[in-house]
């Protein structure tokens, strides 16, 4: 009785954790959507730019919950240890991070997002800049993917270790 205890208790601090790991990511998420906004035209009235903002707080909100839900939330329920699912969390919300960077920098260029038909876009136009141009992209994303894992990292950790604080 007391091992299945402390289980629940593991489980629902791993829940706990969750939740604010994905706020954080929320925040993030929202900052890098601001990019789609700056891209996008200017409001020609109050309405329409209610509207904007209303749209970039849910779509650019929903991504980072989605995943917890699909993801992460499963995972707490199955495999209940805290440095695999920090690790797995944070591989996660990278790769999604740099999805959204990758699309946002293409959307703020192109006017559209990715796709298949626009990453080979992509390369030919950044090969016509100057040859090699495609791996030097190639190798600033790369970049970008390792600079997001090490904040992810610090930041699931903080939340974890902070978890208590944060709940107050």
């Amino acid at each position: 009785m007391r091992q299945r205890r402390q289980r629940r208790d593991k489980i629902a601090r791993l829940i706990s954790w969750g939740h604010w790991f994905t706020f954080f990511n929320i925040l993030l998420a929202l900052a890098i959507g601001t990019l789609y906004i700056e891209a996008a035209e200017t409001p020609t009235t109050i309405l329409a730019g209610v509207y904007m903002i209303i749209s970039w707080l849910g779509h650019f909100a929903f991504l980072p919950f989605v995943v917890f839900i699909i993801l992460v939330f499963p995972f707490c329920l199955l495999i209940p240890y805290t440095r695999f699912l920090r690790g797995i969390a944070t591989l996660v919300a990278s790769f999604g991070l740099i999805a959204l960077v990758a699309d946002a920098l293409f959307f703020r260029q192109y006017g559209y997002h990715l796709n298949t038909y626009s990453l080979s876009q992509l390369a030919v136009d950044a090969e016509a800049a100057f040859a090699g141009a495609s791996f030097v992209l190639l190798l600033s994303m790369l970049l970008l993917f390792v600079v997001l894992l090490v904040f992810e990292l610090v930041l699931a950790n903080i939340a974890w270790k902070r978890l208590d604080r944060l709940k107050q």
